[in-house]
């Protein structure tokens, strides 16, 4: 079987853009890789139960897991949710291809309500969400959205979800629940707005609502972007690099080098922001080796996720402990409370594709934490 292009999946319906202008920021500073890092612990493993029948199509970094276990999985190729049990077993299918009620142009990310029991799914080509009922598939609804894509790492304020914004210059998206319409508010900042096509191809926005501030990890930024309440920019965190490969100042050019065929080791990508119960921040990276041929057919290798700790002030951070995965489609990951979740697929010998579930948790006992310096300001 062969596996999906990462850009198919990290800028999801966009797909793959050509890279142009500047990478909007400077190289991210890189530390000994001496530098200890987090553990990533093994608690939860669950194999998905695939069949002739029930195959769980290419692009599928797409996946939520609700409190209970259940897990969804996206199947973009097949325009389809697949449902699965705590132990991997296959539940059902929700939603088909279609202009319908409940049916998907393309899915693309998902979120579980605070009740455990409803998924939302965006349908980034259609431009709306819909809702369907875990404890039975039944399609509950649908909403209006004014923007493409969101991020996967949903934040609830009150009776409102809050997501950040991708494909576009806005910074987040507000739902109020069971509202008609979700709108897009804020703007990144302002060196981010000419570098769409970098951004849509180097990660995906996340981001974390505090008390006082909202935190994002956006793509091609050598950190963490602070906003006030007001949406405000107030400066950026940085992170330095240790194993992971940073944001580079060549991003254009090595963007135009994947689109000539050359192989190309890209850089890493934003994919992930959480807030652990204890206040600590946990960004996540992604990084990979693409590798497209004469006739443009692109496959990933050497496919490694990294996870950083920040202290919940901000000063400190722990950096770039890798999670000991094999996989050959780039994961996105899913949180819930202080467990991270990755999906990881490979081909097997006899051509299949063995689907796994794990579920981490983070040892920050043997760390090197590193200060960050704090707020800083990085030329618009």
């Amino acid at each position: 079987m062969n596996l999906p292009s990462p850009h198919a999946v990290i800028a999801s319906a966009l797909w793959l853009v050509a890279g142009c202008g500047n990478s909007g920021g400077p190289r991210t500073e890189r530390l000994d890789t001496s530098t200890r890092g987090p553990t990533l612990v093994v608690v939860d493993s669950a194999v998905l139960a695939e069949s002739d029948t029930i195959s769980i199509g290419a692009y599928s970094s797409f996946f939520v897991r609700t409190a209970s276990g259940q897990m969804v999985v996206n199947d973009m190729q097949q325009a389809r949710l697949l449902q699965f049990g705590p132990d991997g077993r296959f539940v059902r299918s929700l939603g088909a291809r279609g202009d319908g009620p409940g049916e998907f142009s393309l899915p693309g990310p998902m979120g579980v309500l605070p009740d455990d029991t409803t998924l939302v799914v965006l349908d980034v080509n259609a431009r709306r969400g819909a809702r369907f009922a875990l404890t039975s598939g039944d399609y509950l609804g649908q909403f209006a959205t004014t923007f493409p894509d969101a991020g996967t790492q949903w934040s609830f304020v009150g009776d409102t979800v809050v997501m950040a914004v991708n494909g576009a210059q806005e910074l987040l998206a507000r739902w109020p629940l069971l509202a008609d319409t979700a709108e897009a508010l804020g703007l990144v900042p302002p060196r981010l707005r000419g570098a769409l096509s970098l951004r849509m191809a180097y990660g995906r926005s996340e981001l974390v609502v505090r008390e006082s501030s909202v935190v994002a990890l956006l793509p091609t930024e050598p950190g963490l972007d602070i906003f006030d309440r007001r949406l405000e920019h107030r400066g950026i965190v940085l992170l330095p690099a240790v194993r992971r490969k940073g944001e580079p100042l060549d991003l254009a050019a090595r963007q135009r080098a994947v689109e000539r065929g050359d192989d190309q080791s890209l850089a890493s990508s934003a994919v992930g922001l959480h807030r652990l119960p204890s206040g600590t921040l946990v960004a996540v990276h992604l990084d990979m080796t693409v590798i497209r041929d004469r006739q443009r057919n692109s496959r990933q290798s050497d496919v490694r996720l990294f996870a950083s700790l920040i202290s919940p002030d901000l000063s400190q951070a722990c950096l770039d402990g890798e999670v000991p995965i094999t996989t050959d489609v780039p994961p996105i990951p899913a949180f819930r409370g202080d467990t991270m979740f990755v999906l990881a697929r490979q081909v097997q010998a006899d051509d299949t594709v063995r689907s796994v579930v794990y579920g981490f948790r983070f040892d920050a006992a043997g760390c090197d934490w590193v200060p960050t310096g704090g707020l800083t300001s990085l030329p618009a």
